[in-house]
């Protein structure tokens, strides 16, 4: 078998993510003896009918990104296990928020998740932050536990165009395993938050909501 071409194959499907599982496949079904060369010729036969200027190139730049404004929780679910955490719980400072949106904004970035360990309405004054990012015209969205829903309407009421879109974490579809997983949390806290959410929205889409 000619290596060189072999390479040649492999160094197509590399440039290409889309195209790696079949490097994967490709490779074992070289390796075997019986199938190799029938296999080869296939293989190069479907690389050379792809048209490769249709597949999307990998970006240069992120295009998202995300800030934990703060790693403090009021629940600890199972997954999480937040109690054992040994970082002290604190809240980003607003001036350090505002740094980093405007270091985003020079790197072509412009939204970000308020999200990674700690749960975002934690955070007291979340509305110094909402209105940094509207003044940097910066989009947010917000990751949450559904335990705050009076949190939301002022919010979207102060921010209509900055805070409408949010997440909402369940893993649970019924109050009992709801409740296991998610200790400490509120099953009904869940539905009044989603409650509120249709309230706001009033037949309009004002809100992206993601449910996980």
């Amino acid at each position: 078998m000619n290596v060189s071409l072999r390479q040649s194959v492999s160094h197509q499907i590399r440039k290409y993510p889309y195209l790696r599982y079949i490097l994967k496949t490709a490779k074992r079904k070289l390796d075997e003896k019986k199938y190799g060369d029938l296999y080869y010729r296939n293989t190069l036969q479907e690389l050379n009918d792809i048209n490769i200027d249709l597949i999307p190139r990998k970006l240069k730049r992120p295009q998202g990104s995300l800030i934990e404004i703060t790693n403090a929780c009021n629940l600890n679910c199972l997954m999480c296990n937040t109690k054992l955490s040994t970082r002290p719980a604190s809240l980003m400072l607003p001036e350090v928020f505002e740094r980093i949106i405007k270091q985003l904004k020079v790197s072509g970035i412009n939204t970000a998740g308020l999200h990674t360990v700690g749960e975002t309405f934690v955070y007291k004054d979340l509305d110094i932050l909402l209105g940094i990012a509207e003044k940097h015209n910066f989009r947010v969205w917000i990751s949450t536990n559904a335990q705050f829903p009076e949190c939301i309407e002022p919010l979207f009421r102060k921010f209509p165009k900055t805070f409408n879109d949010l997440r909402i974490s369940i893993d649970g579809a019924t109050r009992k395993t709801f409740e296991e997983i998610r200790v400490g949390g509120s099953f009904d806290k869940v539905i009044e938050t989603l409650d509120v959410v249709k309230k706001l929205n009033e037949g309009k889409k004002f809100f992206k909501i993601d449910v996980s």
